[in-house]
């Protein structure tokens, strides 16, 4: 196997797990501006082809997504809470 083949075969074994910027975007339901504000943030990696073409891992990109959804309902948690509590100090005022 030449050289040149041996790369190109590595380089498709990588790709397998390796996703277009749009097909992230669709696998975790969210729009592609938010894709590349994960990688811009730095919370999700990237792989830079060149030429503007960039490879997010499968992997990496279930794993962010899964840890925005855990944080966004931890958030949303403790925002009912502090609402809950303020709630009852107002009704609690005479």
């Amino acid at each position: 196997m030449t050289n040149r083949k041996r790369m190109v075969y590595l380089l498709a074994m990588n790709l397998k797990n390796m996703l277009t910027i749009r097909q992230a975007a669709d696998e975790v339901g969210v729009s592609r501006q938010t894709v590349y504000e994960w990688i811009r943030s730095g919370f999700l990696g990237v792989t830079d082809l060149g030429f503007g073409h960039k490879m997010v891992n499968v992997d990496a990109l279930h794993a962010a997504a899964k840890a925005k959804a855990e944080r966004n309902i931890r958030g949303n948690f403790l925002r009912r809470c502090e609402l809950k509590e303020k709630n009852k100090k107002t009704s609690l005022s005479p």
